[in-house]
């Protein structure tokens, strides 16, 4: 079963549970770093980044900081599957709007991993990059993958209705077609014999 979840191949039960599951989880996290954070410090998020529960630095979340790395980790590896399971649900629809969402679902699973792994700390970790730059720009693969991403399965779920929409007036028509010989059919039959 666990490989099956892995490959995206979810029960709509499943799916229901495993989103729950994943929520809870991320969240959880989230309010385990907020917690966590300092009191001194005075986190709020009307004046912090949404990242500062994950810095080490000192003036941020120095001891607990991990927590917030492990809900981003948490969350990009958890969306696999849910990319798998969009993209084979999509692909109904249309295959290359199916590749599209899927891979920028993906992007933002991505960026969601750069963000856990560089938190927003001022030390060097690449050549000239502080772990701050490469957060950032991790941060701006999560903003494009997944609101790029929900904008296809958008137009997706549009194109998906269309369709339905013209099946089902082609239905109608055929329908009524139907309904008008049978009718007039029925009409003929009444009319008096012609002698």
């Amino acid at each position: 079963m666990l490989v099956r979840i892995a490959q995206g191949h979810f029960t709509r039960a499943e799916l229901r549970r495993y989103l729950v599951a994943m929520a809870g989880s991320f969240w959880g996290c989230i309010l385990l770093a907020w917690i966590s954070y300092p009191a001194d410090h005075h986190y709020s998020i009307m004046s912090h980044t949404f990242s500062f529960l994950g810095s080490y630095s000192p003036e941020h979340n120095p001891r607990w900081w991990w927590i917030f790395s492990a809900a981003m980790m948490l969350w990009a590896v958890l969306m696999l599957p849910l990319v798998q399971y969009h993209y084979r649900r999509f692909a109904a629809v249309s295959r290359w709007g199916a590749r599209v969402g899927a891979g920028l679902f993906l992007l933002g699973s991505v960026g969601t991993a750069i963000v856990a792994l560089y938190p927003d700390a001022t030390d060097r970790v690449l050549g000239g990059f502080r772990s701050t730059d490469v957060h950032e720009k991790g941060a701006v693969l999560v903003a494009i993958g997944f609101t790029e991403g929900t904008e296809v399965n958008e137009a997706q779920c549009n194109l998906a209705a269309e369709k339905v929409l013209a099946l089902t007036q082609v239905e109608s028509s055929d329908r009524a077609r139907t309904m008008l010989l049978e009718s007039l059919t029925e009409s003929m039959r009444s009319l008096p014999a012609i002698s």
